[in-house]
């Protein structure tokens, strides 16, 4: 079943306190929730990692061991404090997400290490969310359940600003024609995103 993205940001809707005592509980009944929030402080001295270029899994390049050591990916880890009237907690965005929030690959962001000014661009482009509004999807994984550090991951990201349009899910028009393909044409858009 196809839902539309009206649906999609309203689906589970919780605030960041119910968002945090549902972590508190243990695993969730629902796969994905959303959340509207402002993002108030990024964590910019950590936001990328070494990543197998075929599972994304975060590897260390110099480790002798690893058979693709030549052959490494860098992604997205970019850490967000974000915040709503109940209060404030951290969610995290990957690749994907990240490009979203940026308009930036991760090696973009890395190339401009290597130029004059470069650290100064980064940080600027680091700092493009910040004091923005989004309704975030946000998902259950083993970070969530830490007492210590908890942050929870972005799996879409919604402008608050203008919530009926969606930055990655793009909604596309389909001949009625179409219908018998529409499952497919939606999950190979959300693939090519």
């Amino acid at each position: 079943m196809l839902l539309s993205q009206e649906e999609i940001m309203d689906k589970n809707r919780v605030t960041i306190s119910e968002f945090i005592e549902l972590a508190k509980e243990g695993p969730p009944k629902n796969d994905a929730y959303t959340c509207e929030v402002e993002v108030t402080k990024i964590f910019d001295n950590s936001w990328s990692y070494t990543a197998c270029p075929y599972c994304n899994k975060k590897m260390d390049p110099n480790d002798n061991d690893t058979d693709n050591a030549e052959i490494v990916s860098h992604m997205y880890r970019y850490h967000l404090r974000v915040e709503d009237y109940t209060g404030n907690t951290t969610f995290v965005a990957f690749d994907n997400v990240a490009y979203s929030l940026l308009n930036k690959t991760c090696n973009q962001l890395l190339e401009l290490r290597l130029k004059d000014n470069g650290a100064k661009q980064i940080q600027t482009i680091l700092e493009k969310p910040l004091n923005n509004h989004y309704i975030f999807q946000i998902k259950f994984d083993s970070f969530s359940y830490r007492e210590e550090y908890r942050s929870y991951k972005i799996t879409n990201v919604f402008d608050g600003a203008d919530s009926h349009q969606t930055i990655i899910v793009k909604e596309e028009k389909v001949e009625e024609s179409d219908e018998d393909n529409l499952e497919g044409h939606a999950a190979k858009k959300m693939r090519k995103d």
